[in-house]
């Protein structure tokens, strides 16, 4: 458990019981040395189990608790609000239906009526539930959505979603206003959209959980990211990019002025390579400022803010604000609109080195979108270092090399995890001229490609190669060739298709 956790854990209320951890501890031990039992983690080399207690400190609790877990296992003591701990133990071991039985009974209208009616913390187990399995198959996003008669549950996991189970109608609307108690929102609107967070403690981690509800015509559909902070990428190295594609990166993040803009759709995972990038300087000697919307990864350090649509404070007027903050280094979620690309630029200009993304297909087309945006040609030559495009393909799973349809690792899905690819379009001293002269795309990439330039999808065959992805893995996330912005002749030859 990391220390940022052992900060956060101040209160049991926000815990979603482990089974396996509950297990290795007796209800009457746990109640009669009033320990609270959070979560078993299996490492390589020693079975740890994670328990909440009064005082870490009591050599003699510790002693005690090492008698009553089971042999192999060592227990780790975190402190907790000593009120906080009966309530927790009596969660813990509550009687009542698992929550393969709780899905099983709230599968069927009737079933699901007896259950609300008899058990009325079902719903509030049931979220329970789907949070713990989400976070454990790795999904990113959890999505409830209701139908005529059904409420369908997806998780989205590797970037693809998947059917997890179909739940009667009934429950739907216990879970919206319990999912929305949690994120302080408003229980009574159900005409426009909401958003919210909230926070559980889980599997020895704290994990954050923004929601978003809409409406539909047959009611409100509710989708939950899931932010766990133990599964991020706080530096190049982790992005598991090319060692020549990182060096470049490094070398642009600690220019002291410029431009560096990301692209990519929704999910791409832009906000991880932004935070890379800043975590390469040093913020102990450099004021660094991020506006975003919202934050989503915390970083020690570093000045960071949310935009408030509310306080009619957007990322125009965010970053206006910001550069009489006297930062060095600046990072802003999004370049939306031309008072935002306005303000990026200014800022720019006047010495500052920022980092930013926009929602394009491909660095060319990030570069037309910043034009698009009010940027002039002449500005983007001058200013801007570079534009990088992303996208995450699925990795092959590595226990059954994508073929065993039984797969614990996979759940046959044949892949596991994702793996980033990027081009990097760098403006150079022989690029910058044509990008002032408004030049064609095709010429922008001849010039591009004798400074080493590779496509996403050239990037993406690589790995194919490598055997590291599939080529149907690269033709769901890029498309088929013939449908790419562009494609690259047989005698090196930048064409445009139509």
């Amino acid at each position: 458990m990391s220390e940022v956790n052992r900060q956060r854990l101040q209160t049991l209320q926000q815990m979603i019981p482990s089974p396996e951890a509950t297990a290795c501890l007796s209800e009457a031990a746990a109640r009669r040395l009033q320990l609270v039992p959070l979560a078993r983690c299996r490492k390589r080399d020693r079975d740890e189990l994670l328990v909440a207690c009064a005082d870490p400190s009591d050599d003699a609790l510790a002693e005690r608790l090492s008698r009553q877990v089971p042999m192999g296992v060592k227990p780790i003591l975190v402190a907790a609000v000593i009120g906080d701990i009966p309530g927790a133990i009596d969660k813990c071991y509550a009687k009542g239906a698992s929550m393969n039985e709780l899905v099983e009974l709230c599968g069927q209208p009737a079933t699901a009526m007896q259950l609300l009616q008899h058990q009325p913390d079902a719903i509030v187990r049931l979220l329970e539930g789907l949070l713990l399995s989400a976070l454990r198959q790795r999904a990113s996003d959890i999505h409830l959505s209701p139908d005529a008669q059904q409420l369908q549950v997806r998780f989205r996991v590797d970037g693809v979603l998947r059917p997890v189970s179909t739940l009667s109608k009934s429950v739907h609307n216990g879970l919206l206003v319990r999912i929305k108690i949690l994120s302080s929102v408003d229980i009574a609107e159900t005409r426009r959209p909401q958003d919210g967070q909230f926070s559980q403690f889980m599997d020895g981690s704290v994990i954050d959980f923004r929601v978003s509800c809409f409406p539909t015509i047959s009611g409100q559909n509710i989708v939950i990211r899931v932010l766990d902070s133990q599964c991020k990428h706080d530096s190049l190295a982790r992005l598991n990019l090319p060692a020549g594609l990182c060096r470049t990166l490094s070398a642009l993040s600690h220019r002291p002025e410029g431009l560096l803009v990301v692209c990519g759709p929704t999910g791409s995972g832009k906000s991880n390579t932004l935070h890379a990038l800043i975590n390469e300087r040093d913020a102990t000697s450099l004021n660094i400022m991020t506006l975003e919307d919202p934050v989503e990864i915390r970083m020690a350090g570093i000045r960071q803010s949310s935009i408030d649509a509310e306080h009619a404070m957007d990322f125009a007027k965010g970053v206006r604000g910001l550069l009489r903050q006297d930062p060095d280094v600046l990072l802003i979620g999004e370049v939306r609109d031309q008072a935002s690309c306005a303000m990026a630029l200014r800022a720019v200009m006047s010495g500052h080195q920022l980092l930013t993304s926009v929602h394009a297909a491909s660095a060319v087309a990030g570069l037309a979108r910043l034009k698009e945006l009010g940027a002039l040609p002449g500005q983007l030559a001058e200013n801007l270092m570079a534009i990088a495009s992303q996208r995450l393909v699925r990795s092959v799973c590595q226990s059954c090399n994508g073929r065993a349809e039984e797969c614990p690792d996979c759940q046959g899905s044949g892949y596991r995890g994702r793996q980033l690819i990027m081009e990097l379009l760098l403006v150079t001293p022989q690029l910058a001229p044509l990008i002032a002269r408004d030049e064609p795309v095709d010429v922008l990439l001849e010039c591009a490609r004798t400074s080493g330039f590779r496509t996403l999808r050239e990037q993406g065959e690589q790995l194919v190669r490598q055997g590291r992805t599939s080529q149907r893995e690269i033709e769901r996330v890029l498309g088929r060739e013939e449908w790419q912005g562009y494609a690259h002749a047989p005698q090196g030859g930048m064409t445009v298709c139509e």
